[in-house]
């Protein structure tokens, strides 16, 4: 599935195509992947992926709760006016989602999942990133890495996080 989406007047033109593979280790994929778009001008588009963590349990119940939670926390109040702040509070809220959902289910406990979110406003973009996955920028068909995943690893998306603090080891 493929398609073209401006990003306003001047902006960027964005093709959104989306695949998923399981892997060589994997009985089960957890990766879950969303691509929202706000029409109110101006146009804001949200890209989420997510991967659940391999090895705990429910990280497909963690990946796609994370993309819901982004995508309804990012665009809960409409358009957003600030896009950084809002995709701050979206990871935030995914957070604290999963670790509701795991404290009422024993056998979510340890769910897990990565997250890199992207939106996307005429000419800019900004990225929010958690674990271990990259974000790439492709310009003139050049691939370079947006995002290292050691710079953004200062919050893990998990249910083992209880105090901000800890965000900041």
């Amino acid at each position: 599935m493929e398609r073209i989406v401006n990003t306003g007047d001047g902006g960027l033109q964005l093709v959104q195509a989306q695949l998923s593979d399981i892997g060589l280790r994997r009985k089960t994929n957890e990766d879950a992947l969303g691509f929202f778009v706000h029409e109110d001008s101006p146009p804001t588009q949200l890209a989420v992926i997510c991967d659940g963590v391999g090895g705990n349990a429910a990280g497909e119940v963690a990946s796609q709760l994370a993309v819901e939670t982004v995508e309804r926390s990012f665009f809960g109040a409409g358009n957003p006016v600030d896009p950084v702040a809002a995709l701050r509070r979206a990871i935030q809220a995914a957070n604290a989602e999963i670790q509701v959902q795991a404290s009422r289910d024993p056998g979510l406990t340890s769910m897990a999942t990565t997250c890199t979110a992207v939106a996307f406003r005429g000419d800019s973009f900004h990225v929010a990133h958690v674990g271990d996955c990259r974000a790439y920028l492709l310009r003139d068909a050049r691939t370079r890495k947006a995002l290292a995943p050691v710079v953004a690893a200062n919050l893990d998306l998990a249910t083992r996080i209880k105090d901000p603090a800890e965000h900041h080891r």
